[in-house]
């Protein structure tokens, strides 16, 4: 079941990806088209500042949810790194991190999800484009069931907080940080062992 839920999660990371990636090369192009389009040729389009939005919207809630799959969520560390790496209380946090995005997707599905199906029944529509209004924010409950997936997946142990998809753990400043204490406490060690 394990394997399932594993490959399951990168088939939903692959496409999260792909999505961003649109929306925000769109994003570009069409805040890049509308620049140059009112400061060269003095004109410019009516839909032109209803689609970055909409964009922003969901690159925005899809990073949300792919920073939740690599761990990658403002956190502060200063007491996370002084304790025992890979100890029960370091578990324990990283635990109850997880349950705390686990709260926080179900607002976001609940929330959310109430608002666009209330923006959905009263029938509005952009001005500009005439999309309907609640495509500016079906980002958030679409984002807040990826979240809880990815949480469920961390909770029961499908996933470790190792585990990465989206980022690279080279690259990542918790472990540069690990890795510099851990530097500091071996080079006090030793001139400590010298004298």
């Amino acid at each position: 079941m394990a394997n399932i839920l594993r490959k399951i999660d990168h088939w939903l990371c692959t496409i999260l990806l792909r999505v961003a990636q649109v929306a925000m090369l769109a994003l570009v192009v069409i805040v890049t088209y509308t620049v140059i389009a009112r400061f060269v040729f003095n004109t410019g389009n009516s839909w032109a500042e209803e689609v970055p939005r909409v964009l922003v919207a969901i690159f925005a809630f899809l990073a949300c949810a792919m920073g939740v799959r690599d761990h990658l969520h403002t956190s502060v560390g200063v007491l996370y790194n002084r304790l025992p790496e890979g100890g029960k209380a370091q578990k324990a946090l990283d635990i109850f991190t997880d349950v705390c995005v686990l709260l926080i997707s179900i607002f976001m599905i609940k929330v959310g999800g109430d608002y666009c199906f209330s923006l959905a029944s009263k029938g509005g529509k952009l001005p500009m484009t005439q999309w309907p209004v609640w495509i500016q924010y079906v980002s958030i409950p679409i984002s807040g069931c990826v979240m809880l997936f990815h949480s469920i997946l961390f909770l029961t142990g499908v996933l470790k907080p190792g585990d990465t998809f989206f980022s690279d753990r080279m690259d990542d400043p918790m472990e540069k940080a690990r890795a510099m204490m851990k530097a500091e406490e071996e080079a006090k060690e030793k001139g400590g062992a010298k004298a």
